[in-house]
């Protein structure tokens, strides 16, 4: 590689590049005749001190030294800029109040809060342009490595990490503290979803960091601290579930307010974590009745004839990425009008029921018994959706968990539409698992490895089978919403085939004893029987409802011509590498008088295999275009097997037969010998490593002629084919030029072969055949047969 060079300066580094003049000259480079000529600009490898390579070549003709000269001129050197790291400019913003918080000045600290919210929001708002947009949260090119917004909440969740000491001798300080997110989102006038993620994370934050204040302390609070904290914890509750709230996440309904409500909601259920790892029992209450109150407090509407007269019960959040036009909504809605406001009422209760499910389950499957919080008692008031606090108004809750067969469907609920994506419901309830298992491990040292395992929502099934069992009863059915919901389609086939996974996996072995808090041991023993008959139940409806599937479906007949297709595209190649069917030549024809002989490969599959929109696992190579090759060389065999030979030899020794052929192939015309059976088999692989024998039987070693079942040598010109499976001792010396034409039939749609679906006495099973017809021409008969004895 030749290259141009330049002297530098030591700590020099290339400034700036003058793109024009550069590209002129590089237009001016021509490639040597013939050859691929390659560039390299500014080449990592010629980096040295004082020197600088600044573009190598290769295959390129040599160029002037004026042109070396112009191009030093274009690439600009110098000293590095000192730049100043800005990702941390708003930490002045909070200067004033750190100050203030040091010094125990309460009205400074006020006025430093407002000054630091009035600081961000009228930078931010400065650089807002068209709708919900800001150049300062877009462009990185100001030297941010994160977004203004990003950098500001992170200093302001380190913040609220710190204030939230000052709770030890006043609460004034935190109580401050906690307003800003309220206070900046609202001046901001930013209604795009990422300042409203920002808010609601940098809210979270305090929660957190309140919660963990309180463990921190190691011992009980006195009397002052005790009050202190537990206002503060019902001004956040407050600030949480309160009117300022719902007049950021929207009216039910309103534009864009599906998505807040969603996102507020995930992280309601998760305050409940925080609390539990603090063992903090107040404020375990105070989060699960803000959770169980979460549809009240968000102002939604029941609508009870939309309720009884849709599936309403299997309405999941997955229905928000389809339109009411799509056939899933015409099954659910069982033929009554769409009506918006009732979706999303049912739809957003369905969810608080599940991730009240959720946040039970969670709790058995990561939390043993705490001293503080009654973890049992927890877990009840969130399957009975029963508050903590005595309240005199009349809440909309969400229904209890009452029998097995209620978590059961609850189960199936969130997979009859689980399409394994990332905006699936699945999916956002096992991101919530992900989220509330970083607040439930160990303290993390930066720059240390750390490693573990994912966990989705079905790593809490069983979780969730240990609160069916708690709640199972004798002689529980299927429940009538989940028969109609399989007599009305809701549940598709491929969620069928996962749901009866599921069941069967759900069900518990009763001589395993059960340790744990949520039952007794002997209460499991009684109910996991009754457990165990109820899944049965649902196992044998929903396999009787596959079954139903696949006999009503249809063969997918596009599927089976395309495996027409496949094998009539692949069949010429095959042919051509194969050692004994290339030196046919392989002609179609449809001409339907000739001697047409059908040849076809049966196997046995069932009739969900070729059923259409059944099945959506991709055929593959089934059948393999190998496989209509071993039926051709079948056949191929057979022909030759039946043709009597010119001469027939009886040989005793591999020498015998060795010596035979090499007198008859002495004319050096193409031959093979097909050997039948593995009489001579172990002998004539290692007359390979036997050069000193080869030229007593005109031996000499062929590479290419090497094949899966032919050697690597040749007596004269006669290839050696092996055929170690056949139960006959015999060989046949064949001429190459008696190979005439192998013909295939061409059927009217272009294709070689015709694959079909016959089903048998048993409706679910059958056979697919791939059918060919095929005539093979051989001009000659053997040249000689030996017979191996």
């Amino acid at each position: 590689m030749l290259h141009v060079k330049s002297n530098i300066s030591k700590g020099d580094v290339v400034t700036d590049i003058y793109i024009r003049p550069f590209l002129f000259l590089l237009r001016r480079l021509e490639a040597v005749d013939g050859q691929d000529a390659e560039i390299i600009i500014l080449p990592s490898f010629g980096v040295r001190s004082g020197e600088l390579t600044l573009l190598s070549s290769r295959n390129v003709k040599p160029v002037s030294g004026l042109w070396r000269w112009l191009l030093r001129r274009c690439i600009v050197t110098g000293r590095p800029e000192n730049k100043r790291d800005l990702d941390d400019i708003t930490f002045d913003f909070f200067g004033e109040a750190y100050d203030a918080l040091n010094d125990k000045n309460i009205s400074v600290f006020r006025t430093g809060i407002e000054r630091l919210t009035d600081t961000y929001t009228s930078i931010k708002r400065s650089y807002n342009y068209e709708v919900d947009k800001n150049y300062l949260d877009e462009v990185k090119e100001s030297g941010f490595s994160h977004t203004f917004s990003d950098s500001f909440h992170y200093e302001l969740r380190k913040f609220f990490r710190e204030s939230v000491k000052s709770t030890e001798y006043s609460g004034e300080y935190f109580r401050e503290s906690m307003l800003i997110p309220l206070r900046v989102y609202r001046k901001t006038q930013s209604t795009c979803f990422t300042d409203f993620r920002q808010f609601l994370l940098s809210l979270f934050r305090v929660w957190h960091v309140l919660n963990e204040w309180k463990a921190g302390l190691g011992g009980p609070l006195s009397a002052s601290q005790e009050l202190t904290h537990q206002a503060l914890i019902r001004g956040y509750i407050g600030l949480w579930e309160g009117w300022s709230m719902t007049t950021i996440t929207g009216k039910p309904g309103s534009e864009d307010s599906t998505g807040r409500l969603m996102y507020h909601l995930h992280n309601t259920a998760r305050l409940l974590i925080p609390s539990v790892v603090a063992d903090n029992a107040s404020s375990v209450r105070y989060a699960h009745d803000v959770l169980c109150l979460w549809f009240n407090q968000s102002r939604f509407t029941r609508y009870w004839e939309e309720e009884y007269r849709w599936h309403s019960f299997f309405l999941t959040p997955d229905y928000l990425s389809l339109k009411e036009t799509e056939p899933q909504w015409n099954m659910l809605l069982r033929g009554s009008k769409y009506k918006k406001d009732a979706a999303l009422s049912i739809m957003f209760a369905n969810a608080l029921s599940d991730l009240r499910l959720l946040m039970a389950g969670y709790l058995i499957a990561h939390f043993e018994s705490q001293k503080n919080i009654d973890l049992a008692d927890l877990v009840n008031h969130l399957i009975m959706s029963e508050l903590y606090e005595d309240r005199d108004t009349h809440d909309t809750l969400t229904p209890a968990f009452r029998r097995s067969v209620d978590i059961i469907d609850m189960i199936l609920r969130i997979e009859h539409c689980n399409l394994h994506t990332n905006t699936s419901w699945y999916s956002g309830l096992s991101e919530t698992i992900e989220v509330m298992n970083s607040y439930n491990e160990r303290p993390y040292i930066p720059g240390r490895m750390y490693t573990g395992e994912y966990e989705d929502l079905g790593s809490l099934y069983g979780a969730f089978a240990l609160l069916a069992i708690k709640l199972a009863r004798p002689a529980e059915q299927v429940t009538q919403r989940v028969n109609e919901a399989l007599a009305g389609g809701v549940f598709s086939y491929s969620s069928k085939d996962r749901i009866i996974s599921i069941l069967k996996r759900l069900k518990r072995d009763p001589s395993v004893p059960y340790e744990g808090y949520i039952i007794s041991e002997a209460d499991y023993a009684t109910n996991v029987v009754f457990f165990n008959d109820v899944l049965d139940k649902y196992i044998d409806v929903f396999s009787r409802s596959k079954t139903a599937d696949i006999v009503a479906a249809e063969v997918d007949q596009a599927r089976l011509r395309n495996t027409d297709a496949r094998l009539t595209n692949e069949l010429p190649g095959a042919l051509s590498e194969d050692v004994l069917l290339k030196y046919f030549t392989f002609t179609q024809n449809s001409e339907c008088d000739r001697n047409w002989l059908a040849i076809y490969i049966p196997v046995g599959v069932s009739k969900e295999y070729v059923a259409r929109e059944l099945n959506q696992t991709d055929y593959g190579d089934f059948p393999s275009v190998s496989e209509v090759n071993r039926n051709i060389l079948r056949r191929l065999h057979y022909v030759l097997w039946q043709s009597q030979a010119k001469l027939t030899i009886e040989v005793n020794n591999l020498e015998t037969l060795l010596m035979e052929v090499a007198q008859r192939s002495a004319d050096q015309n193409n031959y093979i010998l097909v050997i039948y059976g593995s009489r001579f088999s172990e002998e004539l692989r290692e007359l390979v490593y036997q050069p000193e024998r080869h030229d007593a039987f005109s031996i000499h070693v062929d590479v290419s002629a090497r094949g899966s079942r032919s050697l690597p040598f040749r007596i004269n010109n006669c290839l050696i084919y092996l055929v170690l499976n056949s139960e006959q001792e015999f060989s046949l010396m064949v001429s190459a030029e008696s190979f005439g034409e192998l013909r295939l039939f061409r059927y009217p749609d272009g294709t070689l072969f015709n694959t079909f679906y016959r089903s048998s006495d048993d409706p679910l099973e059958g056979v697919m055949k791939t059918l060919w017809e095929i005539e093979m021409e051989i001009t000659d008969t053997p040249v000689a047969r030996f017979e191996h004895r």
